[in-house]
């Protein structure tokens, strides 16, 4: 998944010798999987929390919605996505926003704790 692809990066830019290592002995492809896992089910417990929230509109939970349903697609095909199964245009911009939103509402969410 998106989570293992971006560890797997990281481990072959940043940390060389352990993903060597861990390549040698047969241990990366669990490791990468368990990573994914783990990244994959904190999203989805973060994004089931902010859709319970009153400060999220439909607008907002619309599009989490879409990029649960759509994980590996771009800004661009999300957007065409949206527009055409809801009739709705939404531009790559206007997805882009409504994002940056949900990561501001997450931000002051965390600070709070």
């Amino acid at each position: 998944g998106k989570y293992g692809r971006l560890r797997l990066k990281f481990l072959k830019e940043e940390m060389k010798a352990e993903y060597t290592k861990m390549l040698m002995n047969n241990t990366l492809t669990d490791y990468l999987l368990e990573v994914d896992a783990k990244a994959t089910d904190m999203e989805n417990m973060l994004i089931n929390e902010l859709k319970k929230r009153s400060k999220i509109d439909e607008k907002l939970k619309e599009v989490i919605e879409y990029r649960l349903k759509y994980r590996e697609s771009s800004l661009q095909e999300l957007s065409e996505i949206i527009t055409l199964e809801t009739g709705k245009k939404i531009t790559k911009s206007g997805l882009n926003h409504r994002f940056r939103k949900i990561k501001e509402i997450v931000n002051n969410l965390n600070t709070k704790k």
